[in-house]
């Protein structure tokens, strides 16, 4: 089988997983920018100080969590996108 058969026919998972790593990337971004206005919501609704530093400590914590379950989203992505055959990245991307 020729190389460039080769690459035509692996090409669509490649791009098939780009896709839908970038989805991921998205929705972290989405995801994030609504925990950010939630917070800030929140926060303008405080009566007290003591209630401002609860809040915070509330929405920090989710906030780890949710990048944490996001890295882990996006690497395995990652893994599935690289791990294409025929897949081949520019120098230093990979």
């Amino acid at each position: 089988m020729s190389t460039q058969r080769k690459q035509t026919e692996t090409a669509p998972g490649a791009i098939d997983a780009l896709r839908e790593y970038q989805m991921k990337v998205l929705s972290a971004i989405h995801d994030n920018v609504d925990e950010m206005f939630e917070c800030a919501n929140d926060m303008l609704r405080a009566n007290s100080a003591s209630e401002v530093l609860e809040l915070s400590t509330r929405h920090s914590q989710r906030q780890l969590e949710m990048i944490g379950k996001q890295a882990n989203e996006l690497v395995s992505s990652a893994q599935k996108m690289t791990a294409q055959p025929g897949t081949q990245f520019p120098r230093g991307m990979s």
